[in-house]
C-alpha cells in the first residue's frame, strides 16, 4: 500500500453496502418515543435538513476525515491503511448512536430497545475482526493483522465522534439535560384537539 492509495476501492465499496448500509437501515426499526404523541406538530415549514442538522453533519464529517487521516498519516508501514480502515468503520459505527435523536443522548434508557441497531452494529464489528485478522482475506481487501494496542487506538480514535456528538447534544438540551422528547417537571405539552380537527 505504500506509496498508494490510502484505500482500495473494494474496502470503500464494502464499507458502503456492507458496513454502513445494515446498521443505517435498522434506525429504521427505533421504536417510537414515550412521549412522541405530546410533542406539538412539527411546523410544516420546517425543513428536514436545517441548520442545527447540517451543522452536526459537517461537524461529524470533519471529525471522521481528520481522526481517519491522523492514523493513516502516524500509522508506520504496513500497517496503516488497515488501521485507516478499521478506524473508518469504528467511525461509522459509534456514530451511529449520535444520529438516533437530535438531542437525547446515546445512553438512554432506550438504547437497547431496537435489538437491530445493536445485532447490526456487533456483526459489523465481528465482521470487521474476521476481515483484518483472518488471513486467506488479506489479499482481497488489501488488510494485515493489527495488534491489541492498534486495535484498541482505532476504537478509541473512532469513539471521539460519539464523545464529541454527545457534547453537542449536552449544550443543545441546555444545562437541565432535557431533551425535547421529555416535557419539562411540572408541565405537559398541549394534545392537539382532535374533534376540532374533524
Amino acid at each position: 500500500m505504500a506509496g498508494g492509495a490510502p484505500f482500495t476501492a473494494l474496502q470503500i465499496l464494502f464499507v458502503n453496502l456492507v458496513m454502513d448500509g445494515p446498521p443505517t437501515m435498522s434506525l429504521g426499526l427505533d421504536p417510537v418515543g414515550e412521549y412522541a404523541m405530546q410533542r406539538p406538530p412539527r411546523s410544516p415549514r420546517e425543513r428536514i435538513m436545517n441548520g442545527s442538522r447540517l451543522a452536526r453533519i459537517l461537524l461529524s464529517s470533519a471529525v471522521m476525515a481528520a481522526g481517519t487521516l491522523a492514523v493513516l498519516t502516524w500509522t508506520p508501514a504496513p500497517a496503516a491503511a488497515t488501521m485507516g480502515f478499521v478506524t473508518f468503520v469504528f467511525f461509522q459505527t459509534f456514530n451511529l448512536f449520535n444520529v438516533r435523536h437530535d438531542t437525547r443522548g446515546a445512553f438512554h434508557r432506550e438504547m437497547f430497545a431496537n435489538r437491530w441497531v445493536l445485532i447490526a452494529t456487533t456483526a459489523v464489528v465481528l465482521l470487521l475482526v474476521v476481515l483484518v485478522q483472518w488471513n486467506p482475506v488479506h489479499g482481497l481487501l488489501a488488510t494485515t493483522d493489527l495488534t491489541a494496542m492498534q486495535w484498541a487506538v482505532c476504537a478509541l480514535t473512532g469513539s471521539v465522534v460519539l464523545a464529541l456528538g454527545e457534547l453537542v447534544k449536552l449544550v443543545s438540551r441546555g444545562v437541565g439535560g432535557r431533551s425535547q422528547d421529555v416535557p419539562a417537571p411540572g408541565d405537559r405539552w398541549p394534545v392537539p384537539n382532535v374533534e376540532a380537527v374533524r
